[in-house]
C-alpha cells in the first residue's frame, strides 16, 4: 500500500506539531512524527543536518540588519541547496521505510525545491503550509521562551552567550524597553526569508492565528 504523506510545514510556533499530533490522535490510523525528534533520534541523519546547517544556516539568514537581506540571501541560493539537498534526500528516503501507511509528517520547507525533492519520493504527498501572523507568530514564540523558563531580564543582563551579547552591544545592557528589538533580532535568527508556497494542487494553506488549524487539516485529510 502506498504511504499516504501530510507534510506539515510552518515558521516556528505557528502550531504545525500540534496540529500534527491533534490529527493523530482523533482520525484513527494517522500516525505524527515530529521531524526535528526523528532526525535527531537518526545519528546519520542528525550528523548530516548539523553539517548542513553550519554551511548554510547563516547564508539564509544574512546580516543582522541588512535592509537588502532578502537580496543578500537570495545570492547564497546554491550553495544552500548544494549543502541541503543530500539530507532532505537521505531524510525522506529514511521516512519511506517508516511502518504506518497514514502519516503526517511536520518540519521545515525553505526553499520551494525541497518539496520538488519531496515528491520525487512520495509523487501523491499533500503539503500544508501552517501560517500564523507576524506579530502574533513573534508574541508566540517570546511566550515560549517564558514558559520554557526562559528569564529574558536576567539572560540580557547576564548571558555571555552569542545572542545576548550581541543584543547588549547594539541596544544596551538592559531587557526592559528593549522588547521589541529582542523580537527583531527573533525574527532574523530563525525567521529568516523563505520563498512562500502558493495554494495548489495537494498544496494548502492553513491560518492558525485563532488555532483552527487542526480544523482545517482535518478537512484537507478527507479531500
Amino acid at each position: 500500500m502506498e504511504q499516504q504523506i501530510v507534510y506539515v510545514t510552518g515558521f516556528n510556533a505557528a502550531g504545525k506539531t500540534t496540529i500534527g499530533q491533534n490529527i493523530a490522535s482523533k482520525h484513527p490510523g494517522w500516525h505524527c512524527i515530529d521531524g526535528d525528534e526523528f532526525v535527531h533520534n537518526d545519528p546519520t541523519l542528525s550528523e548530516s543536518m548539523i553539517g548542513a546547517s553550519q554551511r548554510a544556516t547563516p547564508l539564509m539568514r544574512g546580516t543582522f540588519g541588512n535592509e537588502h537581506l532578502i537580496d543578500e540571501v537570495k545570492q547564497h541560493d546554491a550553495e544552500v541547496r548544494a549543502a541541503f539537498e543530500p539530507f532532505f534526500r537521505a531524510l525522506f528516503e529514511k521516512v519511506s521505510q517508516v511502518q504506518e501507511s497514514k502519516i503526517v509528517f511536520v518540519y521545515h520547507c525553505w526553499r520551494l525545491w525541497m518539496l520538488d525533492v519531496l515528491r520525487e519520493y512520495f509523487p501523491t504527498s499533500k503539503v500544508v503550509e501552517v501560517r500564523v501572523t507576524r506579530s502574533l507568530l513573534l508574541d508566540r514564540f517570546v511566550d515560549r521562551e517564558v514558559k520554557a523558563g526562559k528569564d529574558h531580564e536576567a539572560l540580557w543582563r547576564d548571558d555571555p552567550g552569542e545572542r545576548f551579547a550581541m543584543l547588549r552591544d547594539k541596544y544596551g545592557p538592559e531587557y526592559k524597553g528593549n522588547e521589541d528589538n529582542y523580537k527583531k533580532f527573533i525574527e532574523w535568527r530563525f525567521y529568516f526569508p523563505v520563498e512562500s508556497i502558493s495554494e495548489g494542487h495537494n498544496v494548502y494553506v492553513v491560518d492558525n492565528d485563532n488555532f483552527e488549524g487542526a480544523q482545517q487539516l482535518a478537512g484537507i485529510l478527507e479531500e
